[in-house]
């Protein structure tokens, strides 16, 4: 179950909404179109997705200069694991703006609490605080415990069909329905009350969603931005489309030590070790940049609408010295020849002169938090993004698919 939903909502693919209502009640097209309605007057979240996806060969820092980027410290060096090596080959940031130059991680509790308190001031007007009398960040998880067995078959029905309401102080102590396992009879449908409806906390939030109102109202605005860092595998690089969908910008990243002729290395590490003995690109620097750049002029010029664009990202800001005689001027005039003309109001560029946003990852300076301030103000104002409207009942949902999944 953890594993369907997450191309969903890891990628940002919100534009198919009814589809995936539609997988939820597998009941037509028709039946989900009215379902959307009816979950629109329950509370909307207006949010505006863009997506950044991180590209670059293993070892280009790219994992490390995204900490930079999005306003965080880096990791320490025992800490540092090449993305391949960790749970998936793409690893995927999820961060809300506060404005342009200040970003955050999602945190799903703090949010779950912020929609419940705009649920119960909602509530309150409506005239249904009778409801919203406890706060789900105070009530406690009930531990679990064996499955109740009830005295007779009337009870037992009783118990797997009526869902339990959170009642009383948030010491008293409530009992949770047990299905019945051993009946053969016909499941029930699948729900969203099923689904998120596991702890006394998800019964409260599920009263507080499930108050109608009689219009779409907006209860949350929110900027999103779905940070994609690829794993930068050589198999990554004949797939790198697949990542392409709805992409607001791309950041290509290179080791500024490193020469535009060099075959780099490629090497993986697991908590700052190597597990893995480096070994030779089959592709320079350079070459690498050009494959980048057609396959995403490729994909982006049969898209509608504002293209996405396109920022290079130098690492190694501090080494940059080391790379003679190529300096990052020379650098820069070689990349401008790698751009189609028809691409070059894609690219995002540091000035008129400059292509390349220097940064050192490792160890940032007041210079490159200022360079990481302007990367995360120039992909808000120049990036296309994409406005969507999600009930927020199915935004309860996807926290609580992430937490199954993270679980």
């Amino acid at each position: 179950m953890c594993q369907m939903p997450s191309t969903s909502w890891e990628y940002g693919e919100y534009h198919h909404v009814l589809e995936r209502v539609q997988s939820l009640f597998p009941t037509g097209r028709r039946r989900a179109k009215k379902i959307y309605q009816e979950e629109m007057k329950r509370g909307v979240t207006k949010r505006k997705l863009t997506k950044l996806v991180m590209v670059g060969i293993a070892g280009s820092g790219k994992s490390t200069s995204l900490q930079t980027v999005i306003g965080e410290e880096p990791l320490a060096e025992d800490q540092r694991t090449s993305t391949p090596l960790l749970t998936r080959p793409v690893q995927t940031e999820v961060v809300v703006v506060h404005d342009k130059v200040h970003w955050k991680k999602r945190n799903p509790e703090e949010k779950k609490k912020y929609i419940a308190s705009l649920l119960r001031e909602r509530a309150q007007r409506l005239g249904q605080a009778s409801l919203t009398s406890q706060d789900p960040a105070s009530l406690p998880t009930p531990a679990p415990s064996s499955p109740a067995q009830p005295s007779s078959s009337a009870q037992q029905s009783s118990t797997a069909t009526q869902p339990v309401k959170t009642t009383g102080s948030p010491t008293t102590n409530t009992s949770t329905a047990v299905p019945d396992r051993s009946s053969r009879a016909a499941p029930a449908e699948v729900t969203l009350e099923s689904l998120l409806q596991s702890s006394e906390e998800d019964q409260e939030y599920i009263s507080l969603i499930n108050i109608p109102s009689d219009s779409h109202e907006t209860l949350l605005d929110e900027t999103v931005v779905y940070v994609v860092d690829s794993g930068g595998q050589p198999e990554f690089m004949e797939a790198m489309a697949v990542f392409l969908g709805e992409t607001s910008a791309c950041a290509l990243v290179m080791d500024l030590s490193q020469s535009l002729d060099e075959h780099p290395l490629i090497g993986y590490w697991r908590r700052g070790k190597a597990v893995s003995k480096p070994y030779r690109c089959i592709r320079t620097n350079e070459e690498n940049l050009k494959k980048f750049i057609q396959t995403i002029n490729t994909f982006t010029s049969k898209t509608k609408g504002q293209p996405s664009m396109l920022l290079f990202l130098g690492t190694h800001r501090d080494l940059a010295h080391k790379c003679l005689p190529e300096t990052v001027a020379d650098k820069n005039e070689r990349l401008k020849k790698l751009i189609p003309a028809k691409f070059e109001k894609q690219i995002i560029q540091l000035d008129k002169k400059t292509l390349i946003f220097e940064i050192n990852a490792l160890n940032p300076d007041d210079t490159d938090r200022k360079t990481a301030e302007k990367v995360r103000s120039y992909i808000l104002e120049q990036c296309p993004a994409k406005e969507v409207e999600i009930p927020v009942r199915w935004d309860a949902f996807e926290e609580k698919l992430r937490s199954l999944a993270k679980g």
